[in-house]
């Protein structure tokens, strides 16, 4: 193998050299290598699982929260309709205590018309029992003198 150019010895050096440098070059870098490797995959792995579970989560708590707000605005919706009932309720009981307080107003006014008309036909009864008796005065004295001139014009004729 000389004529070749290849030295036996070399080549069996050669062999044991990259045999040595394999094996520590194995046990220091290239396990080191391969271990970091492997938990850097391992990390990606579990990155990606805890991804896809908090996309669920994310779905499920868009899903409570979307549950969430329908019940929200079924809960308003119940309240607004809750506050416009007991709003016309009370509207209610503020036309009835209005009316109600009205009735009593046009009453008592009723009553003091009446009573002012009473007063009022009472004077007015007196004044006209007054004129009815000064216009019998009047006229009874009229009536007097009429009498007297017919008496003394009849006895004026005759005579």
């Amino acid at each position: 193998m000389d004529a070749l150019g290849i030295n036996l010895v070399n080549v069996f050096i050669y062999m044991v050299l990259f045999m040595l440098l394999y094996l520590i070059l194995d046990k220091y870098l290239i396990s080191k290598l391969v271990e970091m490797l492997e938990k850097r995959q391992k990390d990606v792995q579990e990155g990606t699982e805890m991804k896809k579970k908090a996309e669920i989560r994310l779905q499920e708590t868009e899903v409570e929260a979307t549950e969430k707000l329908k019940k929200l605005e079924e809960d308003k919706s119940k309240e607004i309709d809750t506050l416009k009932t007991t709003n016309q309720e009370e509207l209610v009981k503020i036309i009835e205590n209005a009316q109600k307080q009205a009735d009593l107003i046009i009453k008592e006014a009723n009553k003091k018309a009446q009573i002012i008309q009473e007063s009022e036909q009472k004077k007015m009864k007196v004044n006209l029992e007054a004129k009815a008796k000064e216009v019998l005065k009047k006229y009874l004295k009229s009536d007097k003198e009429l009498d007297q001139r017919l008496l003394s014009e009849l006895i004026q004729k005759e005579l």
